[in-house]
């Protein structure tokens, strides 16, 4: 009896001990108060104190008073000599910033744990060097053009226990993409394929940034800087970059149907189009400048920008391309919207934050219906009967009847989130793929959620899926770039 009193004792104490810790923590109070709490989701990635102040204030300037106190020194216990921040395990908002506070410490994650007794958050792995960029003058031109250093170790390997032969009948997409010429040339895209075996695996020294995929093989890459790297796909190279002297933070990619390149620059709120029809001479055709909080892009079918909000009320513009005039709102979502996908029948779907995947008459910009989950949806995906899939934050899948709005089937699929950049696709078999935080690809069954495949090569949480033209997968996390045939 005695002894279960002394351990509930203890239990209680440990308890309380918790509270008196958290309370102590300024950033609790000043990143809610802010309304900080869904902004770290964009900012996972960053590396360095001050590339993960500028990544929450740019997409958020509110949030300057709770970015400082993470960093601020004066609020970190002393613990065995060291400081940490302090941080409960079961608060998934604590540990979120508890991986952005390692981040800007030149590490690649941190977790929320306890040190005699202590909860505090531990940054793992070795720290990155702090001297990953560097500024250079061109002197013809008298300006001047940030870089960023990308550190690339290349390994090739072959998932040889881990590889599963998919076969089907072959389709193509006939769609008009930039070539490498003066001209632009239909190009076809095979749909995606995954075979498990892997090509190339790339450490990167400036974390995460957006992958898209042109028609002609290669691949882009954003970056905090001005500059987009242009990766050669089968090489595993980069060939060049696309750098401009005024708009910064590239973070948003599409294509118009002439070919041009759309590109959403963070910090300015701007959309670029870029000609890169012509290799080595691309140029700026013209900048949409906004006042959009923008999270992400999708291109319709006329060339109209579907644009999702971090905020300015969460609404979705739909602008002009060629002048950037605001032609349609689409008002209804509460929080942050994570993507924008056209339907067969040339609605709308959008996924968002606020826990809903909402469906849009684009002709007349209403809200035909409203399909409410229980976490915030991340990535979404059409299956091949029509069905919606979703993918949440707590690491489950839900599929959907468009026509009737009804959930259908629920399973979990990941032990952690889904990643939100376009994170689940339809295989040309029908099995789905998808990527999460918990560093796993999975294969699976959409019928019955059963996980056909599970593999683990990344060594941080995976952010993007991206399928090549050629149908072949580049994922991506905060330290590596895997390329997969």
């Amino acid at each position: 009896m005695n002894n279960k009193i002394l351990l509930i004792s203890a239990l209680l104490f440990v308890s309380s001990l918790d509270a008196s810790y958290i309370q102590q923590k300024f950033w609790l109070i000043s990143c809610p108060l802010s309304g900080c709490t869904l902004t770290f989701n964009a900012c996972l990635g960053c590396y360095g104190e001050r590339n993960c102040k500028q990544c929450i204030t740019t997409i958020k300037p509110e949030c300057s008073p709770c970015a400082e106190d993470i960093f601020d020194q004066n609020d970190l216990e002393t613990v065995n000599g060291n400081k940490y921040l302090l941080c409960d395990a079961t608060d998934s908002f604590q540990v979120s910033v508890c991986h952005f506070h390692c981040r800007g410490r030149y590490y690649q994650t941190g977790q929320c744990t306890r040190l005699n007794n202590v909860p505090i958050c531990e940054c793992l792995s070795q720290p990155i060097s702090s001297n990953t960029s560097t500024t250079t003058a061109s002197s013809s031109q008298q300006t001047s053009t940030i870089t960023f250093d990308t550190t690339i170790t290349a390994t090739s390997s072959s998932l040889s226990n881990n590889t599963t032969s998919f076969t089907s009948v072959y389709t193509t997409l006939n769609r008009t993409l930039p070539s490498t010429s003066s001209q632009s040339t239909a190009i076809t895209s095979v749909p995606p394929t995954f075979n498990g075996i892997l090509k190339f695996n790339f450490s990167i020294s400036t974390s995460y940034q957006k992958l898209f995929a042109l028609g002609n093989g290669e691949l882009l890459r954003g970056g905090y800087g001005n500059a987009i790297e242009v990766w050669d796909a089968q090489k595993g190279t980069i060939k060049r970059k696309l750098t401009n002297n005024v708009h910064y933070f590239p973070y948003l990619f599409g294509l118009l149907s002439n070919g041009d390149l759309v590109v959403g620059y963070l910090d300015s709120k701007a959309f670029l189009i870029w000609d890169i029809g012509q290799a080595h001479a691309e140029y700026v055709k013209r900048t949409i400048s906004t006042n959009d909080l923008i999270i992400s892009l999708t291109v319709l079918a006329n060339d109209d920008l579907a644009i999702g909000q971090q905020s300015n009320n969460y609404d979705i513009l739909i602008r002009d391309s060629q002048n950037g005039h605001v032609k349609k709102r689409l008002i209804g979502h509460k929080n942050a919207v994570y993507d924008i996908i056209s339907l067969p029948n040339g609605n709308l779907a959008s996924c968002s934050a606020d826990g809903t995947v909402k469906i849009w008459d684009l002709a007349s910009s209403s809200l035909l219906n409203t399909f409410v989950h229980l976490s915030p949806v991340y990535s979404m995906a059409i299956l091949n009967n029509g069905e919606l899939i979703t993918g949440l934050s707590d690491g489950s899948a839900e599929v959907w009847n468009l026509a009737t709005g009804d959930q259908l089937r629920s399973f979990y699929i990941h032990t952690s989130a889904f990643c939100r950049n376009r994170c689940i696709h339809v295989l040309n078999n029908g099995q789905v793929i998808s990527g999460s935080h918990d560093f796993e690809l999975n294969i699976w069954n959409p019928l019955d959620g059963s996980v056909r495949q599970s593999i683990r090569i990344h060594n941080t949480p995976i952010y993007q899926l991206e399928f090549l033209k050629n149908g072949n997968l580049v994922t991506s996390s905060s330290s590596e770039i895997a390329f997969w045939l």
